[in-house]
């Protein structure tokens, strides 16, 4: 990896690290999976992944009571189901790149999770990986529950405060934004592997409790994070060569 890239790298999770103590307080509130989606990038500037027939799903409740919503695509009842990833691909080089845009999740009525995304890419081996923050995460549900083709529906409403902030999102496909003599090149129909967790912060109560000491507990998926960031500004670190 060129110098420029290992610096910017760093930067991106020296940053992801800055955040950990505001994140430290947050509760994990609904995860999702979509395994078999397809990755699409226009060969300029814009990558996206989108449901297809081979795709599933799970969409879980993590906040009690929990609950799983699961979807097959491939179901006759799968109706308005559908999940939609855009991002760009900014600042691209054979290592790293820049991103940004938005996640929609839909369940069978049309109920939604949605959130704006922000993070950077990363070429590991074979492997292109995001790894990004979801900002002003909002669900919104018209019958109060968020319904696979299967699994149990789960209740939309939390005791958190709104917008959900402090989430993580990765994503990772097989390849590259470049071909192999490094020039950007188009891609259609990648197997693309979509992950996420939507996390809250509880109303404030320090008014009812103003002698307490609070005691922050990381969510483990922040946990996991942090364990990744380190891992990969490490390996980078002991000039690994492209």
């Amino acid at each position: 990896m060129k110098e420029g890239g290992v610096v910017k790298l760093s930067l991106f999770f020296i940053v992801l690290l800055s955040l950990m103590p505001f994140a430290l307080a947050l509760d994990d509130l609904v995860s999702f999976t979509y395994s078999d989606t397809s990755g699409n990038f226009n060969g300029v500037d814009s990558f996206s992944a989108l449901n297809k027939t081979i795709t599933e799903g799970d969409v879980s409740r993590l906040y009690a009571p929990g609950d799983s919503a699961v979807f097959n695509f491939a179901s006759p009842n799968i109706s308005s189901a559908n999940v939609e990833l855009l991002i760009s691909v900014e600042d691209i080089t054979p290592w790293n790149a820049t991103g940004s845009g938005t996640i929609t999740l839909l369940d069978i009525d049309g109920d939604s999770i949605e959130a704006n995304v922000n993070g950077i890419w990363v070429r590991i081996g074979q492997s292109a990986n995001f790894v990004g923050l979801l900002e002003n995460a909002q669900l919104s549900s018209g019958d109060g529950t968020f319904d696979g083709t299967s699994g149990s529906p789960f209740s939309t409403t939390f005791p958190h405060e709104t917008p959900f902030m402090g989430n993580i999102l990765t994503l990772t496909f097989q390849g590259w934004f470049t071909n192999s003599s490094d020039n950007i090149a188009p891609f259609n129909d990648k197997t693309t592997l979509i992950n996420g967790v939507v996390t809250g912060e509880l109303p404030d109560e320090e008014e009812e409790c103003e002698d307490c000491v609070k005691v922050p507990i990381m969510s483990p998926v922040l946990y996991l994070l942090l364990i990744a960031s380190l891992a990969l500004m490490g390996w980078y670190s002991y000039g690994r060569k492209p």
